[in-house]
C-alpha cells in the first residue's frame, strides 16, 4: 500500500502533470489510460479524488424483470477488501448506455460506509443533490431520473476459469497455417471417449488492488 503522506502529496498535483509523468515510464501507449470528455466531474466543489480502483461492469437498460443482485454483493466485498481510499469504476455493458443509471443515494451510502470515496462510470447516475451532500464523488456521463433494472455483471478482472481456458488452449498448428493463408491438412478427429468434465469452479471473483485513479 502507498503511505498516506505519499497520497497526500499526490493530491496536490494536477492530473495533466501526472499524465505527463506517466508517459516517461513508457508503460503504455500515449493514446491510452485516460478518460474522454464525455465523462465529467459532477461535483467539482468536493475537490480532488484519489484512490485505488475497484472495477466492475454493469447494466440497467435490459428490459424485463430486475437483474440479479449477486453481482452487487461481490462489489460490496471488493470495496471492503480493497486498500483505502478506493473508487468504484463501472463500465456500462447494457444496450442503451445513454439511459443507464448505475448509482443513486442508496448505492453511494453503502459504498461510502465500506470505504469508497467516489464513482467513475461511462453511464448515468441519479440523486445528485443528496449524494453531493454526503461528500461522495460522481464522475459520470450524465444524470438520469430512474434506476431501471440495475445489475452489477462482473467484478474485478476476468475469472480464473476464463484465464485457465485461454492459457491451456490446445496447440493447433493448423490454426496458425490458416491465419497465414498457407495450405494445411486437417487432423482427423479422435474417436476416443473422454471422461466427464469437472464441474467444480474456482472463485470467479477477484478484486483489483493497487490500480490508481487520480482526477482533479
Amino acid at each position: 500500500m502507498i503511505p498516506d503522506e505519499t497520497l497526500g502529496a499526490l493530491r496536490q498535483i494536477d492530473t495533466p502533470t501526472l499524465c505527463n509523468a506517466i508517459e516517461e515510464f513508457k508503460i503504455r501507449d500515449r493514446t491510452e489510460g485516460f478518460m474522454g470528455f464525455d465523462i465529467k466531474c459532477l461535483f467539482p466543489a468536493l475537490g480532488t479524488m484519489l484512490g485505488y480502483a475497484v472495477t466492475c461492469t454493469g447494466r440497467s437498460t435490459v428490459p424485463g424483470p430486475p437483474g440479479n443482485h449477486a453481482g452487487a454483493v461481490r462489489l460490496w466485498e471488493a470495496i471492503e477488501e480493497s486498500p483505502k481510499p478506493c473508487v468504484v469504476v463501472i463500465k456500462d455493458v447494457g444496450p442503451d448506455r445513454h439511459r443507464s443509471c448505475h448509482y443513486g443515494d442508496m448505492m453511494a451510502t453503502l459504498s461510502k460506509r465500506l470505504g469508497a470515496i467516489g464513482l467513475v462510470t461511462d453511464g448515468g447516475v441519479r440523486d445528485v443533490r443528496t449524494v453531493e451532500e454526503m461528500g461522495f464523488h460522481y464522475f459520470a456521463a450524465g444524470v438520469t431520473p430512474a434506476h431501471g433494472n440495475n445489475e452489477i455483471v462482473e467484478v474485478g478482472p476476468r475469472s480464473d476459469r476464463q484465464r485457465s481456458r485461454s492459457k491451456h488452449r490446445r496447440h493447433d498448428p493448423c490454426r496458425r497455417k490458416r491465419r497465414r493463408g498457407l495450405p494445411y491438412q486437417p487432423r482427423p478427429r479422435s474417436t476416443r471417449s473422454r471422461g466427464p468434465r469437472s464441474t467444480s469452479r474456482r472463485r470467479a471473483y477477484e478484486p483489483i488492488h493497487g490500480r490508481r485513479l487520480h482526477s482533479g
